[in-house]
């Protein structure tokens, strides 16, 4: 992996509860799914390791619900289907809103010529 890769890469894994929330808006999704979605839209492989945390914390404060369903196949084996929940969806909206925030300053600290002015008191 080259450098720009790990830092998109390491900036993915800070943000993925903001990237799990956004996928849940558009429909429920297994965990598998989830990691599937990240991996082809964002083009970053997120490690179970990574994602399943996130999706149990998401899921202990409220953000997401989580129910077992039987998978088709086999009906003797279940997978989690993970929907989100009002909660989250105005956690979901809350973080949009920083996001474009932030994005916001950061183009406007790259475009100008920021001066900061200090005073420093003499003994």
């Amino acid at each position: 992996m080259d450098v720009e890769s790990v830092r998109f890469y390491k900036m993915v894994t800070r943000l993925i509860d903001v990237f799990i929330l956004s996928i849940l808006n558009g429909k429920p999704q297994t965990g598998y799914s989830i990691k599937k979605v990240l991996n082809l839209t964002m083009n970053v492989q997120v490690s179970y390791g990574i994602l399943y945390p996130s999706l149990h914390n998401l899921e202990k404060t409220g953000y997401i619900k989580g129910r077992w369903v039987a998978q088709s196949k086999v009906k003797t084996l279940q997978k989690k289907l993970y929907r989100l929940t009002p909660k989250g969806r105005d956690t979901l909206s809350t973080y949009l809103r920083y996001l474009q925030k932030i994005t916001s300053t950061l183009q406007q600290i790259s475009t100008q010529d920021v001066k900061i002015h200090y005073t420093r008191k003499l003994r």
